[in-house]
């Protein structure tokens, strides 16, 4: 299979961008972006990035132009809005394809930081965002978008709690990803080097108790998280729930409180099952990003 990736510029080819929303997203306005809003994205600096199984679109990547501090003309970054790849088409590598591409893009305009958001308890995005791309995160926000239900996925369970990702283009960590010259950490590692589980969960479905007492004493610590939370949704809501509410009192603690950030996702068998862990340093012990 030969997969071409390529940046849209013209209005009409935009428009296939807008169907190929719809398989996640649905037809509901408020979900998708229209084909003459990426037109404006491309015009004014943004990036819409499509993959193509020869005429045929089946992925696309859209982030716009946008500043994170003043003067805005001395901070501008990408922020990733929206990306799909159609559902037979995953696990390809094409949505790092994507990614990387939008990284190249942002480059070449001079600009070294592409932002987004995601949901902290959905282990494949978190593998792909932090450990695949290098992604680190310093800012857990609570319901990014809002509270109330929806039926495209904005929210889980009426809550929609975000991890704020820096992708930085010229970072150690992910240069070497980009290079094939990355070294990946296993959950032995971090342990040997004193990092502790702050929650270590006591089967394959509940929240751990937290044994840290004193967060202080670590530099590296790693919070555990579902291995499966959309089954957990679906099945048992009631333990989701749980999971939720565990992890956002974590994750405000450690990040908005202790100043630790995102650095490494680590999804391995431990203690004879599946087991996911973030890995969270404190700022000045991270060098490597």
């Amino acid at each position: 299979m030969s997969i071409e990736i390529r940046a849209l510029n013209e209005l009409q080819d935009l428009y296939a961008a807008v169907d190929l929303q719809t398989v996640y997203w649905g037809t509901d306005v408020e979900s998708l972006v229209p084909g003459q809003v990426m037109f404006t994205i491309v015009m004014s600096g943004g990036h819409v990035i499509a993959a193509y199984d020869g005429a045929k679109m089946i992925g696309v990547l859209i982030g716009f132009l946008a500043a994170y501090d003043q003067p805005a003309h001395e901070h501008l970054k990408i922020y990733s809005k929206r990306m799909v790849v159609l559902p037979e088409y995953r696990g390809q590598g094409i949505a790092q394809q994507l990614k990387l591409k939008q990284r190249e893009l942002a480059m070449v305009q001079g600009i070294n930081l592409v932002t987004w958001t995601f949901d902290p308890l959905l282990s494949v995005n978190a593998h792909f965002n932090i450990r695949k791309l290098g992604c680190i995160s310093r800012a857990y926000i609570i319901d990014y978008y809002g509270s109330a239900p929806d039926d495209v996925g904005l929210t889980i369970l009426g809550r929609s709690d975000r991890l704020l990702v820096s992708w930085i283009a010229d970072a150690p960590g992910v240069v070497a990803r980009v290079d094939g010259a990355f070294t990946e950490y296993g959950l032995t590692h971090y342990l040997d080097a004193g990092a502790v589980i702050v929650n270590p969960t006591p089967d394959r479905i509940n929240p751990g108790e937290v044994v840290v007492e004193d967060f202080a004493e670590y530099a590296t610590l790693l919070l555990e998280i579902p291995p499966q939370f959309r089954g957990l949704v679906n099945a048992m809501p009631d333990v989701a729930r749980a999971w939720q509410a565990h992890t956002r009192t974590l994750f405000q603690q450690l990040m908005n409180q202790q100043g630790y950030i995102v650095t490494d996702f680590v999804f391995t068998q431990h203690a004879g099952r599946d087991r996911a862990f973030y890995v969270l340093e404190r700022q000045e012990a991270n060098s490597g990003q």
